[in-house]
């Protein structure tokens, strides 16, 4: 299946995104979506490999995970 859109982004969004990812008081919808956009770079900075973004973890490893009271 050919990608439908190529994601190239500059040195300057690509930090802005990052930094998005690492700020506390920002929404998880944004966090994810720059985090999404992160993965599908396709610029020389970007993530280097072939894989599938829906093969890719979308949590960072740093990510906290709250027990279920059931749990």
């Amino acid at each position: 299946m050919p990608k439908k859109y190529i994601v190239e982004l500059t040195s300057e969004e690509r930090s802005h995104l990052e930094r998005l990812q690492k700020e506390d008081r920002v929404p998880s919808y944004r966090r994810k979506h720059a985090h999404i956009l992160l993965l599908a770079d396709q610029s020389p900075d970007g993530p280097h490999g072939q894989t599938k973004i829906s093969h890719r973890p979308l949590a960072s490893p740093n990510a906290q995970w709250k027990k279920s009271a059931s749990g």
